[in-house]
C-alpha cells in the first residue's frame, strides 16, 4: 500500500500511490489532474469553496464525501455543522477526513474516528489536509493515541502557509509517526503488512523523509 503527501500532481510522476493526500487550500484542478491519471486511487484534499473550505475525496472519478470544514480560521468561514459524515468505504479500504483544526473539535473528531474504527475494512486511514504551524503535532506520537488505534493518520500540511510549519507525516496504526518530512519535499511511503512498519519510497529510491520505527518487512495489501 503506497501513500503520498503532495502539494501538486506533478510530484506524483513515476510514483505508485494508492492513497494521495493534498494539503488544505489546494487548487481543485491539481486534484482533478491527479484523479484523471489515477482514477482507482483515493485522492484527498481540501479546497476553498466560496468562503468555506470543502473536503474532497476522489475515487473512481467522483467526489465521495460532502464535508465543509466545521471551524472558522483566518482564511475561511466555518460551517459549524457537526452532523457531517466525511467517511468513505470501498472494498477493503475505509478513509475518513478531518480538515486541519477541526481535529481540535472533540465531538466531530470522535464521530469520524469511531466510524472508521467500526468499519470492517482491513485498511483504515484518517486523512488530514492542513495548513498548520509548528505548534501542531510536534511529538513523535499523537495525543490521545487510543482515539486513532487501528488507522493510519496522514497529515499533509501546506508548504507555504507558515514559515515555521508542521511537517507532513504518516503514522502506524497506533498513532506513532513512522515517516516525517524533512523540509517541503513530497512524502511517499510504502506501508508494509506489519502495521507498525513503513519505508520511504521515491523515484530512484532516494530517501525523502525521516523514517521512524523502520524495521520494515516488504509487503503490501492491495486496494479494490
Amino acid at each position: 500500500m503506497y501513500v503520498s503527501c503532495v502539494s501538486t500532481d506533478r510530484e506524483l510522476a513515476g510514483v505508485p500511490a494508492d492513497v494521495i493526500v493534498f494539503p488544505e487550500r489546494v487548487s481543485l484542478w491539481k486534484m482533478e489532474a491527479a484523479q484523471r491519471c489515477r482514477p482507482h486511487s483515493f485522492i484527498a484534499g481540501a479546497v476553498v469553496d466560496d468562503s468555506y473550505c470543502r473536503g474532497v475525496l476522489f475515487h473512481r472519478g467522483e467526489n465521495q464525501i460532502d464535508y465543509l470544514k466545521v471551524g472558522q480560521d483566518t482564511i475561511t468561514d466555518g460551517s459549524r455543522n457537526l452532523d457531517q459524515n466525511p467517511v468513505f468505504e470501498s472494498g477493503n479500504v475505509c478513509i475518513g477526513m478531518i480538515i486541519c483544526r477541526d481535529i481540535q473539535n472533540v465531538i466531530f473528531t470522535q464521530a469520524v474516528t469511531d466510524k472508521i474504527k467500526k468499519s470492517q475494512a482491513k485498511l483504515k486511514f484518517l486523512c488530514v489536509p492542513a495548513a498548520m504551524d509548528s505548534s501542531w503535532f510536534n511529538s513523535e506520537s499523537l495525543m490521545g493515541l487510543e482515539k486513532y488505534e487501528g488507522m493510519h493518520v496522514i497529515v499533509c500540511n501546506h508548504t507555504s502557509a507558515h514559515e515555521d510549519r508542521c511537517k507532513s507525516f504518516v503514522t502506524d496504526t497506533h498513532g506513532r509517526k513512522v515517516c516525517v518530512q524533512n523540509d517541503k519535499e513530497p512524502l511517499h511511503v510504502e506501508l508494509g503488512c506489519s502495521v507498525t512498519n513503513a519505508t520511504v519510497w521515491s523515484p530512484g529510491q532516494i530517501p525523502c523523509a525521516t523514517v521512524l520505527h523502520s524495521s520494515f518487512v516488504k509487503g503490501s495489501v492491495g486496494i479494490t
